[in-house]
């Protein structure tokens, strides 16, 4: 399940990211061939882009790509950083437990209101940090049971 979800996310971002660059790009051959912006591509570049930055923190959660700064990390034992990597995510689960919750509350709430251009509902935009949370608590408590199985997760250190 969850190899099927980091999938599904990484493929999501992909295609994300190409239409960012494909709105990015239309606003600039508009604007600077034609002379005539092309209304609403920001917009919707923008929105692609929430999406790619928020799906991209759970797709690193996954791999323990995100920065950290770990000079205590490297110089203890490995029975101590295995340690810390379990109260790290511990602490990561009830921090996105919180940011579900509340980013639930924010995406209803932003829903009666419009985006500038094409009038989206705003909680097309707000919807991303839910279901990033979402994945990213799947993500931990994976990472979190392979750890305590003994097993690597992918990535792990």
């Amino acid at each position: 399940m969850v190899r099927r979800l980091s999938t599904f996310v990484s493929h999501t971002m992909v295609v994300a990211f190409i239409l960012m660059l494909l709105a990015s790009s239309l606003q600039i051959v508009t604007r600077y061939v034609f002379r005539a912006p092309l209304l609403g591509s920001e917009e919707l570049a923008r929105l692609f882009g929430v999406w790619l930055y928020f799906l991209g923190a759970s797709c690193a959660i996954l791999t323990r790509e995100h920065i950290t700064i770990d000079i205590v990390y490297l110089a203890v034992r490995p029975a101590a950083q295995r340690l810390f990597r379990l109260l790290t995510d511990a602490l990561l689960i009830v921090f996105n437990a919180i940011l579900l919750v509340e980013g639930t509350k924010y995406a209803l709430f932003s829903h009666n209101f419009e985006s500038a251009s094409f009038r989206f509902p705003m909680s097309l935009f707000a919807a991303a940090l839910p279901v990033s949370a979402t994945c990213i608590l799947v993500f931990l408590a994976y990472s979190m049971w392979q750890e305590l199985r003994g097993a690597s997760a992918p990535g792990a250190r």
